[in-house]
């Protein structure tokens, strides 16, 4: 009888060891998904059914590169209820983080043309700016200051409200030019001309284009007349400008179209009132093109600044000999570094012949590339000197 019971009892106390092992039903496990909105990714977390999903799943917070500041996990993609971490999880969800932005405001004077709304634009992001319109008047670009003179730009990220001014001018009359299958082959305003409104249309200006036209600066070498052109604007539809074309201009400023791809030699050569050389946004301009007599494409004794475009890949010798007042060049290339591929033939490109700027700006992520790249072609003297002015930012 003894036996009997003890062996039912083993059988009762394994019976409920067997029931205590089997597992508990806890429920489904689900996902929280995060959408950082341009921030540091975030894995996906796993949260059983029931329970709360624990802000240190979150931590650090995410950061943004593009100086917004984190204010929080959001419920929704419209962020406007924020994420109780308190609450129980009880399906997949997903969560959103805000940022907030400073603001900043551009306000535009039209000059006489109609009127548009002032546009918000995020701290350190670039402005996206339409050209407007005006009947019978060409855009020329927006400038920072009531007189006209210092242009804006827009490769420049913003960081204070701005105003900016539409600058205008009337279109020249048909009858000063000819035009061949898109080659500008005859110029001809009258005495007195300033400015110069080259039509759309036009793809290409022929070699020694001013000096063709009698458009130069006169008394300058073997050009003792010429009709002191003051500014030329450039169409949008250019593609080509031939070698000397500009050769002696009296222009004081200039303004590439986006679709020139090159420049040649003596392009801009003696070009002594010359202060301003700029691109449009967009500009697809690839190779600042020698030749081997050496001779510069930009001679501007008064220019102190230039800024190439990110489309720059090629740089040739000698081709910014010319700008003996050149205090800062930003080539603007990140996507890689840009590459000098004239030199001469023991070794130096000379870009800016005997003279060093006090600065060449170059992207950070392509700095360390583009002296390597001067190391390549560079005899010890002009390395040593170039190396030394390459900043990065």
């Amino acid at each position: 009888m003894n036996y009997i019971l003890k062996r039912g009892a083993l059988f009762l106390i394994g019976l409920i060891i067997l029931q205590s092992c089997e597992p508990l039903d806890t429920g489904p496990i689900h996902t929280v998904t995060f959408h950082s909105n341009g921030g540091t990714n975030i894995a996906p977390a796993k949260v059983r059914h029931g329970e709360s999903l624990p802000k240190s799943r979150v931590y650090p917070d995410p950061i943004v590169s593009d100086g917004g500041r984190f204010l929080g996990w959001y419920a929704d993609a419209e962020l406007q209820q924020p994420y109780d971490f308190d609450q129980p999880v009880v399906a997949d969800a997903q969560l959103y983080a805000k940022w907030f932005y400073n603001t900043f405001t551009i306000h535009f004077v039209m000059n006489g043309a109609p009127e548009i709304p002032a546009k918000e634009i995020r701290e350190g992001h670039l402005p996206i700016l339409d050209a407007p319109a005006y009947p019978d008047h060409v855009f020329v670009n927006w400038y920072l200051d009531e007189a006209l003179t210092e242009l804006f730009d827009p490769t420049v990220p913003i960081s204070e409200d701005l105003t900016l001014y539409a600058r205008w001018v009337t279109p020249s009359p048909s009858s000063w030019f000819v035009i061949d299958n898109g080659t500008l082959t005859m110029c001809t305003p009258p005495d007195g001309t300033d400015v110069v409104v080259i039509p759309e249309g036009v793809t290409t200006l022929p070699d020694w284009f001013v000096l063709a036209n009698g458009l130069n600066e006169p008394g300058k070498p073997g050009f003792p007349t010429g009709k002191d052109i003051r500014e030329f604007i450039l169409p949008t539809s250019l593609e080509t400008i031939g070698s000397g074309a500009f050769k002696f201009a009296a222009i004081t400023r200039i303004h590439i179209p986006p679709k020139v791809r090159q420049l040649l030699p003596v392009t801009f050569e003696g070009c002594d009132r010359l202060t301003s050389f700029t691109f449009a946004t967009g500009s697809q301009l690839e190779r600042l093109v020698d030749n081997a007599s050496n001779e510069t494409i930009i001679g501007a004794p008064q220019l102190t600044q230039i800024s190439f475009p990110p489309s720059l890949q090629y740089v040739g010798k000698y081709t910014l000999a010319g700008c003996q007042a050149l205090a800062t060049v930003t080539f603007e290339r990140a996507e890689s570094p840009v590459v000098f591929d004239g030199f001469l033939p023991g070794g130096g490109v000379w870009l800016f012949g005997g003279h060093f700027p006090s600065k060449i700006r170059v992207p950070n992520a392509v700095k360390e590339a583009f002296v390597s790249e001067m190391r390549k072609v560079m005899q010890d003297y002009e390395y040593d000197n170039m190396k030394a002015i390459v900043e990065g930012y």
